[in-house]
């Protein structure tokens, strides 16, 4: 909940960036000491907890807090980021939008180095089948549908007798049997059928090469007898 409500106010959130003003400000002044120069002319870094001596370095201003321009970075990747960048906080730390990308299984913020399959991300540890739910490897899974599968799970799909590929969606049961739409076709012509099969020896066939093999049948006994 807490990176929910997190999330919801960084719409608003935007980043200035301050360049490295002229120095003339500094070397033409006269500072008593360099306390004097410290209160008048620094901030402190959000990140590194250091001085940002705002008349000689680059800064960067987000929900009044203030970064060095090289300390301006995502908290989970590490990668610099710019503040044109759409840039999310996340328990009060700075996380650029691929980290903070959602994990299919725990929803939690990726973070840095999550596993992509079929365009969807999980972090190493939530990366499992979806059937049994075992964790798994890049090297130990078999995509299919959209969804990781392990080996297991995968060769006990139920699959078409005519391709002896699992199913992705409907299929067709006919002579206790499962088939893809597209594979249930006559065993003799490849045609589909219109709604009517022959079930000749445990294949089916259409109407017209059922007549074609009751008629090649009875000239052969015919031409026998």
């Amino acid at each position: 909940n807490s990176n929910n409500s997190n999330n919801s106010n960084n719409d608003n959130i935007t980043a200035e960036f301050t360049q490295k003003p002229f120095l003339a400000d500094i070397t033409e002044s006269k500072f008593d000491n360099w306390a004097s120069l410290s209160s008048q002319h620094s901030l402190l870094c959000t990140n590194c907890n250091q001085v940002i001596w705002t008349a000689f370095e680059e800064s960067i201003k987000m929900t009044n807090k203030h970064w060095h321009r090289l300390c301006f970075s995502c908290s989970q990747c590490l990668m610099i980021l710019h503040p044109s960048e759409r840039i999310l906080l996340i328990d009060d730390k700075l996380t650029c939008i691929n980290c903070a990308a959602p994990c299919a299984e725990c929803k939690n913020a990726l973070g840095p180095k999550p596993i992509t399959v079929c365009g969807i991300s999980w972090h190493v540890s939530c990366f499992k089948c979806t059937d049994c739910k075992i964790s798994l490897k890049l090297n130990e899974y078999i995509e299919w549908d959209n969804c990781p599968l392990c080996k297991k799970c995968y060769s006990n799909l139920p699959r078409c007798a005519a391709c002896s590929q699992p199913f992705k969606d409907k299929c067709v049961v006919a002579m206790n049997t499962r088939w893809h739409r597209e594979c249930f076709v006559c065993t003799n012509c490849k045609m589909t059928f219109g709604g009517k099969f022959f079930n000749v020896d445990g294949k089916p066939f259409c109407s017209i090469c059922v007549e074609n093999i009751n008629n090649t049948n009875t000239n052969t006994n015919t031409n026998t007898n």
